[in-house]
């Protein structure tokens, strides 16, 4: 098996190549290969692969973390509204169909989108249909997650005003 896998991760990095994608290789103890695949779409993510020794499937994943004025807008949320916030990232994650993690408190917000290919399975195509696939959903809750708390922080300022 480690020299099908050898041979997969050297197969991954001309599918990568031939895609034009920039990335990066790097060895991890639990893991057999691990990729960071950089400025990927317009919103130039960041897209790991990889495949832990433990899981026969490769893992595509992207993680963002609110900074800046955004996150100072989310901190500013109410219960009722940081609960509605995440209600809308769900249902837009849902369409996906793709796994996810939100990790939020009232001072952080975290976003990991993931997509799963058994390792037997990876062809040129799944592997670029996985990462634009994490691209498409990263960047539209990246747009709508914007686009709520913009919504938000203009309220605020109005009730601040009257």
């Amino acid at each position: 098996m480690n020299s099908k896998i050898m041979e997969g991760s050297e197969i991954i990095e001309s599918w990568l190549n031939e895609n034009n994608y920039s990335f990066t290789k790097f060895n991890e103890p639990t893991e057999f290969f691990h990729y960071i695949v950089k400025d990927v779409g317009l919103a130039k993510l960041i897209v790991e692969i990889y495949l832990k020794k433990d899981n026969p499937s490769i893992t595509f994943g992207s993680m963002g973390i609110m900074s800046g004025s955004l996150l100072d807008v989310y901190v500013k949320l109410t219960d009722d509204d940081r609960e509605n916030f995440i209600k809308k990232i769900n249902e837009l994650l849902n369409d996906f169909n793709t796994p996810y993690q939100i990790k939020h408190d009232e001072k952080s917000y975290a976003l990991s989108i993931f997509a799963h290919v058994p390792f037997m399975s990876l062809n040129k195509n799944n592997l670029v249909e996985a990462i634009e696939l994490i691209k498409n959903a990263s960047e539209k809750c990246l747009g709508l997650g914007t686009k709520i708390l913009q919504e938000y922080s203009e309220q605020y300022k109005k009730s601040e005003n009257s």
